[in-house]
């Protein structure tokens, strides 16, 4: 069963001002990788498309040609991974999206780290959505959906990426260096 995942950006972007009011949180970069492009590290192959604000879709898609933009487009028996975009360090989490037996939300100090839909849980939306339509499935079976602790952490603000530019450069070139 194959896994699409899409990095969305919560209402926390705010807190990235004034650098994103021109720039989706996934495109920015706390060392060589932006934030989308470090996925690669700790899931084979992603399958991966972007939800973003639409006032910087326009620009994100025009950038990044290769990844669909506000538009979600996965295989009938597909799973999904909601993963918030400011994402810093994935910790646990995919071991734990690995092992979930059914649609799960993971949190980490009160936040929403990613949500897993098992695609049995997406009978009512279409192969081919807006993120809009996903958030709806979200919210009707909220109750349903068990939240599970993750050690992943998320950025809070512009000046944690800095903060970690020294250790992400390494982590990139570590991962970049042909074997």
């Amino acid at each position: 069963m194959s896994l699409k995942i899409c990095m969305y950006e919560d209402e926390a972007f705010r807190q990235f001002y004034p650098i994103a009011l021109t720039r989706a949180i996934p495109t920015l970069r706390a060392g060589i990788l932006p934030l989308y492009k470090r996925l690669e590290r700790f899931f084979d192959n992603p399958d991966l498309c972007l939800c973003t604000r639409d006032q910087v879709a326009p620009v994100t898609a025009a950038k990044l040609r290769d990844y669909p933009v506000n538009i979600i487009k996965r295989e009938a028996d597909a799973d999904v991974l909601f993963l918030n975009s400011r994402i810093r360090d994935y910790g646990n989490l995919p071991e734990a999206v690995k092992d979930a037996a059914v649609s799960t939300e993971f949190r980490n100090n009160g936040d929403t780290v990613a949500v897993y839909f098992q695609s049995e849980t997406l009978s009512e939306v279409s192969t081919v959505a807006t993120p809009n339509e996903y958030l709806q499935a979200f919210s009707l079976r909220r109750d349903e959906i068990p939240q599970r602790a993750t050690t992943a952490t998320l950025y809070g603000h512009c000046w944690d990426l800095m903060a970690d530019i020294e250790d992400e450069i390494r982590a990139d070139i570590e991962f970049l260096r042909p074997e």
